[in-house]
């Protein structure tokens, strides 16, 4: 009986999460997180936004390099912001917003002393880039240091 109630769980949740996506499998949210501000004069201590220089990996090598802002989120935030408990809450993400409605969740697989406070000096305090994993399992990296190549 638990088993079936795990399987279950399992594929509610799953089913969600896909359902979050659009066709080009980049993820969709709702309004809440959209109206986010790029940058923030008075951060709180779960999100932080910087420029940095994003690339994901391809079967050839890594995609083109884009300079965008990177939403940094504690994976509450995150939560709190999609309205959703789909994202862990002690993990760090990077969303990259693309065009309305479409954004790139990263989840940051990067060791980061963070907490629950993303600030500047979390997000800054690795050498080199930050990898992570996209809601496709795509592997990104992200250089905090706007610095190219890698």
């Amino acid at each position: 009986m638990i088993k079936k109630l795990l399987l279950f769980t399992f594929v509610v949740a799953a089913s969600f999460q896909l359902s979050a996506q659009d066709g080009t499998g980049l993820a969709t949210f709702n309004p809440i997180i959209n109206e986010m501000p790029a940058t923030r004069s008075n951060p709180t201590p779960g999100r932080y936004t910087q420029k940095c220089v994003a690339q994901y990996q391809t079967r050839d090598g890594w995609s083109n390099a884009y300079n965008v802002n990177v939403n940094f989120m504690s994976g509450t935030a995150l939560n709190n912001a999609t309205n959703t408990f789909n994202y862990s809450t002690t993990s760090v993400y990077g969303v990259i917003f693309w065009d309305k409605g479409q954004a790139s969740v990263i989840k940051i697989t990067t060791y980061l002393p963070c907490g629950g406070t993303v600030d500047r000096s979390c997000i800054n305090s690795v050498l080199g880039p930050l990898k992570g994993k996209d809601q496709d399992g795509d592997v990104w990296r992200i250089n905090t240091n706007n610095g190219y190549p890698y």
